[in-house]
């Protein structure tokens, strides 16, 4: 079963913040980003998860909080707004606190939102920025889960040092566990305690959208495991929990 709170951070601290990924590896993305410079800031509740996105030429950077004096505020009335207004499968109610005649910067937004969500959804697109982006997302959605998910905590509290999640020659990412906390982080582990690796964006998506048998990947040594055996046992728990929340 989906916990409607944790789902909606996932979306607001895992999937949002893949927009900078894009803006930064697409040009349709950077045309679109052009159009707007300045904040906008996302509110769920009155103590709900808190999100910033600021956009500045053409460059997206994203805070998991809200930030002083945005230039457009955004406020959900709860976690289900967030995950019908994510998801797409009904409508959902956004209130825009503040900045509402900021045009440019609403406009912004959407289509950037709408261009990820035809980058992640198109089969036969670019495949090594669908890559990329979803590893970002399954990595912070880890994060996410193990800190926010009764179940995946329970799991994750074992847990001590980090989990390094590669694709060869394309991107790395990483989750440090603290056994109370977990936080993700681009780029290479100092001394991971575990690492996953793919030999390419392809594998990695065929993994992932389970058209590649993982067993067959890793004796065609497309998909390799080193390190603590009992925390590979953990990650693959948190991925298969993932799994569910992003359907």
């Amino acid at each position: 079963m989906v916990d409607e709170k944790v789902l909606a951070r996932v979306y607001l601290h895992a999937v949002l913040p893949c927009l900078a990924i894009i803006t930064g590896n697409n040009n349709a993305a950077q045309k679109i980003a052009e159009r707007f410079n300045g904040t906008i800031s996302f509110m769920v509740g009155l103590s709900g998860p808190r999100a910033t996105l600021t956009i500045k030429d053409s460059v997206l950077t994203f805070v998991p909080w809200k930030i002083p004096r945005p230039d457009i505020t955004l406020f959900f009335l709860n976690d289900k707004t967030v995950n019908r207004v994510f998801s797409g499968h009904a409508p959902g109610f956004v209130l825009p606190i503040k900045g509402i005649t900021k045009i440019n910067g609403f406009l912004t937004l959407i289509k950037l939102l709408k261009l990820m969500e035809d980058i992640l959804q198109k089969d036969g697109g670019n495949n090594e920025l669908k890559a990329r982006a979803m590893l970002h997302i399954m990595a912070r959605a880890m994060a996410v889960v193990a800190v926010h998910e009764k179940e995946s905590r329970t799991h994750a509290q074992h847990l001590k040092g980090s989990a390094e999640i590669a694709i060869r020659g394309l991107d790395t990412v990483h989750v440090d566990f603290t056994g109370e906390t977990a936080s993700f982080h681009p780029g290479n582990a100092q001394d991971p305690e575990f690492s996953l690796t793919f030999s390419s964006g392809d594998v990695f998506l065929g993994v992932a959208n389970d058209t590649i048998d993982v067993m067959a990947a890793v004796c065609l040594e497309d998909m390799t495991l080193k390190g603590n055996l009992h925390m590979g046992q953990t990650i693959d728990i948190l991925l298969d929990k993932i799994g569910r929340y992003l359907r």
